[in-house]
């Protein structure tokens, strides 16, 4: 009997138009287990996946909910027992995780959650079971009865059969194929190659004599996009290398040539659904869709080319690939101070728009339609295989591993299953809308990405994300209301315990599945809830395609051959491999074994021994991965790579394993920074490791991305290699003319003596404690530090100045020490015109220096200078300074805009040593960034202008779609602030202003509220709400009164508006030492030893908070506290010195409850999040889908919540709980 479902599901409807209800957790809640359903895999699980399930509540009135049990379908026994754990609130409705991943044997079994009297359906656990179940069933099964006497295959319920559907179905039966086919029968081989030839017949009849294709034969024969046509070309290549059949070969190159013969979208293409073009990138009138070629698009001609070069070995197919793979890397979304939600790495959707790039795009018959292949990375994976050689090997390898690490691996968190999202929107992250209908097809794809990444990076977490977004169309989903209650539901017809009866009733057929619309609706996102509302059961083979895809990747075998060697003779050695179970092997008389029945997705060691000498290397099991585990014992060699992004100094780590010393050779090479050399060299000792010192710099100081720093080594008979990316603080860019910051070149260098005797070149010490005096240590920075007592005791006075610099956007960061004394002992940054003195610090009476922060952002523009100033003459009457890191412009253009146009009359714009020069009667220079809250300010000359202008919340043009000016005025002698199209004055303040003389603009924005301020003052200026504009793009403009004129712009900066964001109630400050303070990027603290301790209780709860490490060894979050949390707390924090996770209580003592070993770096902000249910505590370190700690204790069963910090300073922000 057929489980059906309805076609219009609708089970949020209800729950969607009102906001979820809060409630308070306690031991004592009334549990109503009508308002919980648990959510389970519909056609089961894999013995060796990641396996969950979840309850779901769009009523909850705990988040307690006990345990579970896992019990045998057939005796009803209990085989395992384990945590419910609450993951949070998701889609308006509130999710519980129950994790069973350690359970592996296979059989029937179902889940009984006893404090809901709730049992889930059964289901199975199996090996291989995605394979068994659905292979044939999805592929040649489904399209037999799709024929039905014509070209092509029957599609979407109806009798049309889209060009793309074929295309990317051919893609994942290929793909299938190749994964699978040894394991086939004869019959069901021949079954495959002939819809393989079948669709690729259709294509070919579908191809027009120039070589583009129509999108339909039998119904649209006369629709050609673009896009359509090199997803056919991609795919008649794919067939030709299975079939050899020369024809397709012959087709495939004619679409190519008329591919490239007009890379771009017609006027025609991008016009005939502007409509649904701007509903799917959430762009409104007038916004267009530019003609040119999308990222999407760029991704797949660089597949093809690289697919074109494999089977004719024409280079000319490897220069097109490399030219786009370029045009992707300038394309990718790397300025991580605007991260979205945290994440970045994903692309944007054209070169010259910042409109992000979203995981499916189709809608219609024309521009959109078939854009579903989800930042389809696999032609840039294939230029990492075939050309390892390349001087841009690196740059491709940098592009999947920021798109791995900032965004693939993040967005898994952001939902309970961990699937893929839709793509950013501005500020925010959707799932499900605005969409033409669900989007299946992509999960497949994704799950193909995760796993091409996973091999290539050796990253065993990519594996859980394949199978997560598998199992979202294979039944491990939101669901729908079936039988009284919400019921997860398999996405494929006829297979799983509840499935989707879709259009056509073809067993096998996937249906389009969740969306946040009904079936072929499209909206705007801003009045959708981004959830999953509405099942479309439309049949379109696209997502088979998909599940095809993704099917191939995750359930291949493992294989890794071990190789052994000594002095580079094949020797016999023994072999062990501990994994979740330990077996021990050999190597034969050639040296070689092949392992190839280890269990998938799991981590470990491998370990070869040979003459009495063990070498041991992490493993990692992945699906379809085939590695080489090679050793020699004589020179068995490791690296490690570090860079210190705060102190812009790494070490590359040379390990040698091996019997004998080995001469080793190294090469570093790098993207998104400058590397001091290129290359190292040492000898390394047997079982000795050699660190090799490395500077390294930001190689655009204009453009903000991570960078990637790879280190190989070779020694005689071993070569290995490691990588690492890190962000650089962007407020700290070191600066030539004030190089003697941190007093490294053991003299005062760079620095002026103006008065006194107090400093002077001896004061520059190299000692690590107050030697003569108190012995105490200074805890200094490099070599050398200011130590104000040296020269003349406490009874001299002085005063030094650094050279004079201007102050960029940024964060200030300095070491201060010696008497506590702010009138008269201090370090501070003076204002150069006013001699104000804008931010100083003093020393605490203690020789030890602490670390100093200042936000400089709110004086960027100004010139200034560092005072260090002693004016005291009695006890601790002196100051000690170390490492003075004050942001600072370089000459040239400084502004954090990129991707500039020009608009309005003929212009020039030139940039020079001072700044960008824009010539024009009336221009502008449009960035592609654009905001709707913000700081954004200049430096504005106007050297023959009458004006000079900052353009935001602009339109592209903004003297066609409108937009906000500010602009100093020297006829008028004004500040002013309009808008345009058309002009319309909105306010001015009366200001001197002349020619050749620079002033510094800036706005803040905050919603309707725009406040203009000039020259620096504290107070604006211009004051006004206007709501004609509430986002867009900046800009800066020149303009003259009908001739040319000449304006300058520098320190052009837009900064975000930010600040402390939490949930938490008030708070209050205990320890020692210790300050908080609200800052833009959060909240502050410097302490010894010092916690925030807010008024918020809790009892169970997901705790978390973005940290940043500034200075401080260590920090975290506080629970379950007492008034005094020192007596008696829960702390997860982390600790850079001992590069670990930590979770600990106070009662009062210490107890280290659990730990784990991770590497942490200062300045970079890491997502620490605590889940808390009874005894049972997780700690997730960022944003890893496993916890790094789970321990269980009972001292504390409720409390408040806190922020810590732990010898110095540290930033929290988005602390919630």
């Amino acid at each position: 009997m057929r489980n059906q479902l309805h076609k219009t599901a609708g089970f949020l409807a209800a729950v969607v138009l009102a906001s979820l209800a809060m409630w308070t957790a306690s031991a004592q809640a009334v549990i109503n287990p009508a308002d919980f359903s648990i959510l389970e895999a519909q056609i089961g699980y894999k013995s060796d996946e990641t396996k969950r399930a979840f309850i779901v509540s769009t009523n909850p009135t705990t988040d307690r909910l006990g345990t579970f049990q896992l019990r045998n379908a057939t005796t009803d026994a209990t085989v395992f027992t384990g945590n419910v754990t609450y993951w949070g609130q998701k889609w308006g409705e509130a999710y519980w995780t129950m994790d069973f991943s350690s359970f592996k044997t296979a059989g029937s079994y179902y889940i009984d959650v006893p404090s809901l009297s709730k049992q889930s359906d059964r289901f199975s656990l199996q090996a291989d079971l995605f394979r068994t179940q659905t292979l044939l069933k999805t592929s040649v099964d489904q399209l037999e009865p799709r024929i039905r006497g014509k070209l092509g295959w029957q599609d979407c319920g109806t009798d049309l059969r889209g060009v793309e559907g074929h295309a990317t179905l051919l893609y994942g039966l290929i793909d299938a194929y190749e994964a699978y086919g040894d394991r086939l029968s004869a019959t069901d081989e021949g079954r495959f190659l002939d819809q393989m030839r079948h669709g690729a017949d259709y294509m070919v009849a579908c191809q027009k004599p120039n070589g583009s294709f129509c999108s339909e034969y039998y119904f649209y024969p006369n629709i050609v996009t673009w896009h359509k046509s090199l997803l056919a070309t991609i795919a008649l290549l794919q067939v030709y290398e299975v079939t050899r059949d020369a024809g397709y070969l012959r087709a495939a190159q004619a679409g190519w040539d008329w591919a490239m013969s007009r890379p771009e979208f017609t006027k025609l293409e991008t016009a005939a659904e502007v409509g649904d073009t701007r509903q799917v990138y959430g762009q409104r009138s007038p916004w267009l869709p530019p003609q040119e070629l999308r990222t999407r698009d760029k991704l797949l001609l660089v597949w093809g080319a690289t697919e074109f070069f494999r089977v004719t070995r024409d280079t000319a197919f490897k220069t097109i690939a490399l030219n786009y793979a370029d045009q992707v890397y300038d394309n990718q979304f790397l300025d991580y101070t605007n991260a979205v939600e945290g994440m970045y790495g994903n692309f944007y959707a054209w070169t010259n728009e910042e409109i992000f790039q979203k995981s499916w795009e189709h809608g219609a018959w024309y521009y959109n339609n078939g854009a579903v292949l989800p930042d389809h990375i696999l032609g840039l994976v294939k230029l990492v295989e075939q050309f390892p050689n390349d001087p841009n090997w690196l740059k491709w390898r940098y592009i999947l591993r920021v798109y791995k690490d900032r965004f693939l691996k993040p967005t898994h968190d952001l939902s309970p299953f961990g699937i893929y999202p839709l793509g950013m929107y501005d500020r925010e992250v959707r799932f499900f809308g605005p969409t033409w209908h669900g989007t299946n097809g992509m999960y497949g794809n994704i799950a193909k990405n995760a796993m091409l990444l996973a091999r290539m990076f050796d990253d065993v977490e990519l594996q859980e994300i394949a199978d997560a977004n598998m199992q979202w169309v294979g039944g491990l989903n939101a669901g729908t209301m079936l039988g009284g209650k919400r019921q997860s539901i398999s996405m494929i017809d006829a297979v799983g315990t509840h499935y989707v009866p879709t259009w056509s009733g073809i067993d096998g057929s996937i249906a389009n599945g969740l969306s946040a619309t009904p079936q072929f609706t499209l909206d705007y996102p801003e009045p959708l809830m981004d959830a999953p509302v509405t099942f479309t059961h439309e049949d379109w083979i696209v997502h088979s395609g998909g599940w095809l895809s993704g099917l191939s990747e995750v359930e291949r075998a493992p294989v890794v051959r071990v190789v052994t060697k000594n002095a580079g003779a094949a020797v016999s050695a023994s072999v062990r491999v501990d994994l979740d179970t330990t077996t021990t092997h050999s190597t034969n008389a050639s040296g070689e074994l092949t392992l190839s029945t280890l269990p998938r997705g799991q981590r470990g060691t491998i370990s070869a021994t040979y003459g009495g000498r063990t070498v041991t290397r992490d493993l990692s099991t992945i699906a379809g991965e085939d590695r080489t585990f090679q050793v020699d014992f004589a020179d068995s060699l490791a690296v490690t790579v570090t860079a210190d992004p705060a102190t812009l100094a790494g070490t590359v780590s040379v390990t040698n394993d091996g019997s004998a010393s080995a001469t080793v050779s190294g090469t570093l090479a790098a993207v998104g920074a400058t590397l001091s050399s290129g290359t190292f060299s040492g000898r390394v000792a047997s079982g000795a490791t050699q660190r090799f010192a490395f500077t390294f710099a930001d190689d655009d100081p204009q453009k903000i991305q991570p960078f990637l720093i790879r280190a190989t080594a070779q020694g005689p008979y071993s070569a290995a290699s490691a990588e690492t990316v890190g962000e650089l603080p962007v407020s700290y860019t070191p600066n030539t003319t004030f190089s003697n910051h941190d007093f490294e070149s053991g003299n005062l260098s760079g620095w002026t003596v103006t008065s006194g005797t107090a400093f002077g070149a001896g004061a520059v010490v190299n000692a690590n404690t107050a030697v003569g005096g108190s012995n105490e240590p200074f805890n200094k920075q490099g070599d050398y530090l200011l130590w104000g007592h040296k020269l003349a005791g406490d009874g001299a006075v002085g005063e030094l100045r650094s050279p004079t610099f201007t102050i960029a956007p940024g964060d200030a960061r300095l070491k201060v020490g010696g008497g506590n004394d702010a009138a008269n002992l201090y370090v501070a940054v003076v204002d150069v015109a006013s001699g104000t003195v804008l931010e100083k610090a003093t020393g605490t009476n203690a020789e030890k220096m602490r670390w100093v922060v200042w936000d400089m952002t709110k004086y960027a523009g100004r010139q200034a200078y560092v005072r260090i100033y002693d004016g005291a003459t009695g006890g601790w009457g002196h100051i000690n300074a170390d490492d003075v890191n004050v942001p600072v412009y370089s000459s040239g253009f400084s502004s954090n805009l990129k991707r500039l146009t020009s608009h309005g009359d003929a212009s020039t714009w030139t940039t020079g040593t001072n700044g960008l020069t824009g010539t024009s009667t009336d221009a502008v220079r449009m960035s592609s960034r654009s905001g709707s809250n913000f700081t954004y300010e200049t430096d504005v000359t106007l050297t023959t202008a009458r004006s000079g202008a900052l353009v935001f919340r602009s339109a592209p043009n903004p003297y066609t779609g409108g937009g906000y000016f500010v602009s100093v005025d020297r006829v008028e002698g004004k500040v002013k602030l309009f808008k345009v199209n058309p002009y319309t004055l909105i306010a001015s303040a009366t200001k001197t202003i002349a020619a050749n003389t620079t002033y510094h603009l800036k706005v803040v924005t905050k919603n309707q509220r725009i406040k203009v301020y000039f020259n620096g003052e504290s107070s604006p200026s211009i004051d006004v709400t206007d709501s004609s504009y509430a986002s867009g793009r900046f800009g800066i403009g020149v303009y003259n009164d009908g001739r040319s004129g000449a304006a300058r712009f520098n320190h052009t900066v837009q900064s975000p508006s930010t600040g402390f964001e939490t949930t938490l109630g008030s708070f209050s400050a205990t320890g020692n030492s210790t300050s908080w303070t609200e800052q833009p990027a959060g909240l502050t603290g410097d302490a010894e030893d010092g916690v925030y301790v807010s008024s918020t209780t809790g009892t169970n709860f997901t705790y978390q908070a973005d940290i940043r490490l500034d200075t401080a060894q260590a920090a975290g979050l506080v629970f379950r506290s007492g008034a005094n949390p020192f007596s008696a707390s829960y702390i997860a924090n982390f600790d850079r010195e001992e590069g670990k996770v930590k979770l600990f209580k106070l009662a009062p003592g210490y107890t280290l409850l659990g730990s784990a070993n991770r590497t942490i770096q200062l300045g970079t902000s890491y997502r620490l999040r605590v889940v808390v249910s009874g005894s049972s505590m997780s700690v997730y370190f960022d944003n890893e889908a496993s916890p790094a700690v789970t321990v269980t204790d009972s001292a504390f069963a409720s409390g408040r919540f806190g922020l810590s910090t732990y010898r110095g300073i540290a930033t929290f922000n988005h602390v919630t709980h």
